[in-house]
């Protein structure tokens, strides 16, 4: 059976810095999220099993490992890169620690 799976995130902006993320497929009637080293499951266990399979292939993004740079907008979208718009400039975000293809 095909189905349309959404990742979600969750970030709480009213205290302490809390951050989960996983995945939602209605038509399966399930929902995983991923929070402090847990996998936490609603419903049927279709995504609690997607997200336990994708884990080990995320690696963590390191904040001292990327490489910054502001540029007047509109900046070029690099291939090798994030691209975050702002309306008078753009940040050019680079994981220095990623492994090319």
């Amino acid at each position: 059976m095909s189905s349309i799976e959404y990742p979600i995130e969750l970030v709480n902006r009213s205290g302490a810095r809390h951050h989960a993320f996983g995945l939602f497929a209605p038509e399966q009637r399930s929902l995983a999220v991923f929070e402090a080293g847990r996998i936490v499951a609603f419903g049927t266990p279709e995504c609690a099993r997607r997200l336990r399979t994708r884990l080990p292939e995320l690696a963590p993004l390191r904040i001292e490992q990327l490489d910054i740079r502001a540029e007047r907008h509109p900046a070029a979208a690099p291939d090798d890169a994030w691209l975050l718009e702002r309306p008078h400039f753009d940040l050019v975000v680079r994981d220095r620690g990623a492994v090319r293809s």
